[in-house]
């Protein structure tokens, strides 16, 4: 696996991973943006892709509310089969402590 991964003092990232495994058929990569849009607001965005197969694995859509001592993570997720919108939230020094999510089937 090779990952890169690039982040400015504005907490603006760029991530890439690439991970080829010939006896077990892998061939897989991720692209990963994380913008500072408008702080305490963070979007973010990554794609999954298959390589292998020459297909599109799951795009992942999230706004993050930060706080000092907490966050908010509002998350869409989208594959071939399932639509998922779920919120999260996260106490610093503690972790996530729950969160609500949902299919949203055909849409």
């Amino acid at each position: 696996a090779v990952e890169g991964h690039v982040e400015d003092q504005q907490e603006n990232a760029l991530q890439a991973m690439y991970r080829y495994d010939r006896d077990q058929g892998i061939d897989y990569g991720s692209l990963k943006l994380d913008v500072a849009f408008l702080k305490p607001f963070y979007v973010g965005y990554e794609k999954r892709y298959d390589f292998a197969e020459n297909e599109q694995l799951e795009d992942v859509f999230g706004i993050e509310y930060r706080q000092q001592c907490w966050s908010a993570l509002l998350t869409f997720r989208e594959n071939d089969t399932d639509r998922t919108v779920m919120l999260a939230f996260t106490m610093s020094g503690i972790g996530s402590v729950g969160g609500i999510s949902g299919n949203l089937g055909g849409i």
